[in-house]
C-alpha cells in the first residue's frame, strides 16, 4: 500500500511542479498540455511519468536537449514521500485525504514564495476556504476555533509586520491566518514559533555566509509550510507534553 500512496504522490508532484511554474505567470494550470519551457514543445505522453521520465531522458528535453532541472523530480519525490508520511499517521479515507490536500497547498506555495517572494490571493483564498471545508466535514474542531486561529495568526505577523516596518510580508500575514483555520488558535502559535526559530537560524546562517546582507529579503512562507506540516504530524504531541510539564 506504500507503493501505491508513493505513486499518487509522485503524481500529485507532477501536477504541483504545473502549478509552481504556471500560477506565478498567470497561466491556466489545466490548458494546455504539459511542454518544454525551452522549446515550446508539448512533451510526449510516454514522457509524463512522474520522476521516471526525468530519469530516463537524464535531465533533459526529448526534442531540444534542454536541461531540464533537478528541481522537478525533486517536488515529485518530496510530495511522494510527505503523502506516505500522512498515510501512516492518519485514519481514514477522508482524514487522508484532506492530509493530501493541505501539503499539496503547502509544497505549493513554499516553493512559490521562495522562487517569486509571493504569496498569491487566489491560492491562499482556495487553501482558507478548503480549510474550513475540511474542518467542518471532519468534525476536528469548532467555528469559534477556526475563527481564533484565523485572528490568533493573522494578526500575530500583522503586528509583527507594523513594528518591524515591513519586516513581513502581507502574504505571509494572509498565509498565517488562512494555517489558523487549518489549525485552530493553539497549533497556529506553535507553527508561529517554530516558523520564527527556523527563520532565525536560517538567517544566521545566511549572513554568516555572506549569501545574504540584512538588507535582503528571505521568504517567510517556507518556514510557515514547514513549521504547519511538522505541527500536522506532532502537534498533538507537543499540545499533550506542555500540558502534562504545566499541570502535572
Amino acid at each position: 500500500m506504500d507503493i501505491w500512496i508513493g505513486m499518487i504522490g509522485l503524481s500529485l508532484g507532477s501536477f504541483l511542479n504545473t502549478c509552481i511554474y504556471r500560477i506565478p505567470r498567470h497561466q491556466s494550470i489545466i490548458w494546455p498540455r504539459s511542454y518544454c519551457t525551452s522549446c515550446g514543445r508539448q512533451i510526449r505522453s510516454i514522457d509524463l511519468v512522474p520522476f521516471f521520465s526525468w530519469i530516463f531522458l537524464h535531465g533533459h528535453c526529448y526534442y531540444c536537449q534542454a536541461p531540464i532541472s533537478c528541481r522537478y523530480a525533486v517536488i515529485e519525490v518530496l510530495t511522494s514521500l510527505t503523502s506516505v508520511i500522512v498515510y501512516k499517521n492518519v485514519n481514514g479515507s477522508a482524514a487522508f485525504f484532506a492530509g493530501i490536500l493541505l501539503i499539496g497547498f503547502l509544497i505549493s506555495i513554499a516553493f512559490i514564495d521562495y522562487d517569486w517572494h509571493l504569496i498569491f490571493d487566489k491560492v491562499l483564498l482556495s487553501f482558507a476556504f478548503c480549510g474550513g471545508a475540511v474542518q467542518i466535514f471532519l468534525g476536528q474542531t469548532s467555528y469559534l476555533n477556526m475563527l481564533l486561529g484565523f485572528l490568533t495568526g493573522g494578526g500575530c505577523l500583522l503586528l509583527f509586520m507594523i513594528l518591524s516596518h515591513g519586516g513581513m510580508g502581507g502574504g505571509d500575514v494572509k498565509f498565517a491566518a488562512a494555517l489558523g483555520i487549518w489549525f485552530g488558535w493553539q497549533d497556529i502559535l506553535l507553527i508561529l514559533w517554530i516558523a520564527f526559530v527556523l527563520g532565525g537560524l536560517a538567517g544566521i546562517v545566511l549572513l554568516a555566509t555572506g549569501k545574504k546582507t540584512r538588507k535582503d529579503f528571505v521568504p517567510f512562507g517556507p518556514f510557515l509550510a514547514f513549521a504547519a506540516f511538522f505541527i500536522y504530524l506532532y502537534g498533538n504531541i507537543i499540545l499533550s507534553v506542555y500540558q502534562v510539564i504545566a499541570y502535572g
